[in-house]
């Protein structure tokens, strides 16, 4: 059975078509009248005319090729593994930033940020609400340079005025295990206007703010959910993406010394090594008084602690006070 849908072919006739059509239609002649007379008007022109119009068509083959590329390529990322188009992002965001680096002295130099929030909950797990995201109840933001070590820190505690109907059992689920009260969090603020303000009086590069993406993303997600739900709360653009530590931490290393590469695997286990856990001050006070490692300001710190530790003497700079809690 022939295909019905016959691809049309650019041609310099076709472009001749186009310039001509409309003032012959106009005077009332049938589309084939005006193909059998602009047809025999063509083979008038001379080769110089004719190739202007076969160099217009090629141009529209080109268009019109693009325009399919596109067409397939949107196609196919819409059949793609999720998790595939997140990491190819988390590659690149590092790749982006490698290349302004060109010696350890700039790597040294540079300030980075990390940052972590304490979560409501994954507001996915309640199905019978139908909403999706996190909402934030904690946050940890520090600033570091591998020369200096930890160069300030920002924690707040976020007071909800209500909860999403719909969540509350999953919301006091989860406050057990970061034991932050839901309402009301009588230490937090809902003055978000305050915490944005800090938040951008502090981050001095949108680019370099960095939270771990590990558990399938989830809290990646969660993070980045947080950041974005609070600058909504006052109609301010956000920071942006966060990008994701773990390649920045694996960068690092490979940057001081071409010959170490290790896995993306390898350096989420090392951020996440218990070595700090439980030392003394690591985390917010109220942290500290319950005992609860599940602390926004916490999580940070020991992420700056591991870099530390293994970036330090990579790059030659020495182990302070500020850089690692020695207690």
């Amino acid at each position: 059975m022939p295909n019905s849908k016959k691809k049309r072919s650019v041609t310099s006739f076709g472009e001749f078509l186009k310039d001509k059509r409309q003032s012959l239609k106009d005077g009332g002649m049938s589309e084939e009248e005006v193909i059998q007379i602009l047809l025999s008007e063509f083979k008038k022109l001379s080769e110089e005319e004719k190739e202007k119009y076969e160099e217009r068509a090629k141009e529209s083959r080109r268009i019109l090729q693009q325009r399919q590329r596109n067409k397939r390529e949107a196609e196919f990322q819409k059949r793609r593994d999720p998790f595939e188009v997140i990491q190819e992002t988390f590659v690149q965001d590092i790749t982006d930033m490698g290349d302004k680096f060109t010696s350890k002295t700039d790597v040294m130099m540079t300030k980075f940020y990390l940052i972590n929030f304490q979560i409501l909950c994954h507001m996915e797990e309640a199905h019978e609400s139908h909403q999706t995201g996190h909402i934030p109840l904690e946050i940890g933001l520090l600033e570091f340079t591998l020369k200096d070590g930890i160069t300030n820190q920002y924690h707040q505690f976020v007071k909800l005025e209500d909860i999403p109907y719909g969540i509350s059992s999953y919301a006091l689920a989860h406050s057990e295990i970061h034991k932050i009260p839901i309402l009301p969090c009588k230490f937090g603020t809902s003055n978000y206007e305050k915490i944005t303000e800090k938040i951008m009086n502090m981050v001095q590069s949108k680019d370099m703010i960095f939270t771990l993406a590990s558990n399938e993303f989830w809290d990646f997600r969660s993070v980045q959910n947080s950041l974005n739900w609070i600058f909504q709360q006052v109609n301010q653009e956000n920071l942006g993406n966060l990008k994701e530590l773990a390649r920045l931490f694996q960068f690092l290393i490979t940057f001081a010394e071409p010959h170490l590469k290790p896995s993306v695997q390898d350096c989420i286990f090392k951020l996440s090594d218990s070595k700090y856990e439980y030392k003394p001050d690591t985390y917010c006070y109220y942290h500290c008084e319950i005992d609860t490692i599940h602390c926004a300001l916490g999580s940070v710190r020991r992420w700056a602690y591991s870099l530390f530790e293994t970036l330090c003497p990579l790059y030659g700079c020495e182990i302070t006070k500020n850089h690692i809690l020695i207690a």
